[in-house]
């Protein structure tokens, strides 16, 4: 029975098999949380000759439409995207469940038994702290678990879901750094260390102490300001500034592409290159203050952590001198933009030997 490890959030979804740790460059499929009604495509899908990385999906859960999805679907230019990025009964929307499905179907199509029967597997995902209660985990249940048909450029994938595994979002992180790659133990440390998850992803920014795996009610915070929040900064300092025609999703390219030393240009043509190097280092160096005084709030206490791991995307862009200097204990995870869900699939199997055993 194969492992699925699927991280559905704000901003990207990030998907795990024993196949995407062979075939992809860091061991997993990284899409955008958006996709579209296909025949909204257009032509859009093939740009100055080049085809873009952006299928055809269908799902048995809404057989009467057909949605483009895809690892470059953010590259298109539309107001048509269908969109995740909610702060409320985020499990119960048709999107959210639409993107499960064709990320369940994303990882099946790598394995032939699905093309050619039926895949069985287990699922391991995972929630914010806020959002980690009976019902949420109810509601994922009944998304993910059971038989499921996904079509792939009118290909036809069978994936039967035998269980669901739920965790808190911060526990992947954690297991991320307990557990090798074959799922055994290689840190005990955490087993006792208190330690603080500062995770910045796409939508939110969030502060979680564990000790001894246990979760800390009280030294902990959830905020809405996550990587998006710095791109809105950046592009209402840059139409103030005058200039026309960026978007988000070019100011994440920008941030991407550049650094603080060689700076960020927006080009918006080959022949302009414009140089908004210091709103962007301006905007890092205030939101960078803000997650350093979010963490300094949640937990005041902050001297008798063992550990405090930044992870998640939006970590790769703050400033990490000043967070170390402020927290002597502070750690940068390794490949931060899946470190939950690496962690995830490395507790999967971890949990299938576990039973395998009984």
């Amino acid at each position: 029975m194969e492992v699925f490890a699927l991280d559905i959030g704000n901003k990207q979804t990030k998907m795990i098999s024993s196949k995407t740790l062979v075939n992809e460059k860091k061991g997993s499929k990284v899409f955008p949380s958006i996709f579209m009604y296909h025949e909204d495509l257009g032509n859009q899908v093939t740009m100055f000759k080049q085809k873009k990385l952006i299928e055809k999906y269908s799902s048995n859960i809404d057989q009467e439409f057909e949605y483009a999805w895809g690892k470059e679907i953010n590259q298109i230019n539309t107001p048509k995207f269908l969109d995740t990025l909610t702060f409320s009964n985020r499990y119960s929307t048709q999107e959210f469940k639409l993107l499960s499905t064709f990320a369940l179907g994303e990882l099946a199509r790598d394995f032939e038994e699905a093309e050619k029967g039926i895949l069985e597997c287990i699922v391991v995902t995972g929630v914010p702290s806020d959002d980690y209660n009976e019902e949420t985990i109810k509601k994922l249940m009944k998304v993910l678990q059971g038989d499921h048909n996904i079509k792939i450029n009118d290909k036809s994938y069978n994936i039967r879901v035998k269980e669901v595994q739920v965790m808190n979002q911060p526990i992947g992180t954690i297991y991320n750094e307990i557990l090798d790659d074959e799922g055994f133990v290689q840190d005990e440390s955490y087993f006792e260390d208190t330690v603080t998850i500062a995770d910045l992803g796409g939508g939110t920014f969030l502060v979680d102490t564990l000790q001894g795996l246990q979760l800390d009610s009280k030294r902990r915070d959830q905020k809405n300001t996550g990587s998006y929040d710095l791109y809105d900064r950046i592009l209402s300092a840059a139409i103030d500034s005058g200039i026309k025609g960026l978007s988000q999703y070019k100011i994440e390219q920008i941030l991407r592409n550049g650094n603080q030393k060689e700076g960020y240009y927006y080009k918006p043509n080959r022949n302009e290159s414009i140089s908004i190097t210091n709103i962007v280092n301006k905007a890092i160096i205030k939101y960078t203050r803000e997650i350093i005084n979010t963490v300094q709030t949640a937990v005041k206490d902050v001297d008798s952590i063992d550990k405090i791991l930044f992870t998640g995307g939006t970590s790769n862009l703050i400033d990490q001198i000043p967070v170390k200097d402020t927290f002597k204990y502070a750690y940068f995870v390794e490949d931060s933009e899946i470190a939950n869900v690496k962690g995830y699939y490395k507790y999967g199997l971890a949990y299938k030997e576990s039973n395998s055993n009984n």
